[in-house]
């Protein structure tokens, strides 16, 4: 879905004048970054459900790794698992490509990984693990 540029650019918007939107979402805040994105917490302005938006800045891609960002949006769009976060709306501009997903609470599993390992390591040997 192909959507307009929002009203004003977030980092030109002067403080205090209100909540920076996306679509139907106010932004509240960042939850990490990385080289040619940006993920943020948002909440519905209408259902007030809490969703992440990753935010990409399509200029700061080649043609190549743009096309794996397209790829990846459509294998998410068909995948539909309990345990894999939801793909709820793609937005794109010009110069930017924002998913709207699914918000998990308690982080990403992979920094769970090593904790889950640790433990069940040191547990095993007592039978409580298995």
């Amino acid at each position: 879905m192909v959507m307009a540029e929002p009203r004003r650019p977030p980092a030109l918007l002067p403080r205090g004048l209100g909540p920076v939107r996306v679509g139907f979402y106010d932004i509240e805040g960042t939850l990490g970054k990385g080289n040619f994105a940006v993920v943020k917490l948002a909440r519905h302005r209408i259902t007030r459900s809490e969703v992440a938006i990753k935010i990409i800045d399509k200029s700061q891609l080649d043609a190549v790794n743009l096309e794996k960002i397209y790829r990846e949006v459509q294998i998410m769009k068909m995948l539909d698992h309990p345990h894999i976060i939801k793909l709820y709306q793609v937005m794109e501009t010009k110069s930017m490509l924002y998913l709207v997903t699914e918000f998990a609470k308690n982080g990403e599993i992979f920094g769970k990984q090593e904790e889950i390992s640790t433990f069940s390591f040191f547990m095993h040997p007592w039978g409580l693990c298995k």
